[in-house]
């Protein structure tokens, strides 16, 4: 599902705060073959973190939105083992040299300017919670799809 678009995973219904409506979901399979899919996981969330440059405290479970032991297969006798060792293997994923996409997103250079400018307003209303974005849009390599995620946060924080 594209970034852009919202999807009901979060299990904590529709309201602004929701993590359906501020949160980016990742089903981890559990059929076939888990320690792959948990690999995949862990890769997909350490890469989409670098790229939103976002860190690890920025990883919930199913059970932070709606109280649902999810994942399961993370949870052990009452403690959250799994889920701690996932953390972990994000972070060490995220340590290691990604590639960042190249941006795709072709603007004159009043429109870049503007842009850089408009994002640092937002950053200094709190509509947007670093000067990440900013520092992208300045060196040029923010993509058009973060742009679209950022409208879409921008718009359920007004």
């Amino acid at each position: 599902m594209p970034l852009t678009e919202n999807a009901w995973h979060a299990g904590d219904g529709s309201g602004t705060a929701s993590g359906n409506r501020t949160s980016i979901g990742i089903e981890i399979c559990e059929s076939g073959d888990y320690s792959k899919a948990l690999a995949n996981a862990t890769e997909l969330a350490a890469k989409l973190l670098k790229q939103f440059g976002w860190g690890t405290e920025r990883l919930f479970r199913h059970y932070d939105w709606s109280g649902k032991i999810c994942p399961r297969l993370m949870y052990d006798a009452g403690k959250w083992t799994g889920w701690a060792a996932f953390k972990i293997k994000v972070s060490e994923n995220m340590q290691m040299k990604m590639d960042i996409p190249k941006s795709d997103l072709i603007l004159s250079d009043g429109e870049h300017k503007l842009l850089v400018e408009t994002l640092g307003r937002f950053t200094e209303q709190k509509l947007l919670q670093d000067a990440k974005w900013k520092e992208k849009a300045e060196q040029g390599s923010l993509t058009l799809s973060e742009l679209a995620w950022l409208n879409t946060i921008i718009l359920s924080r007004k």
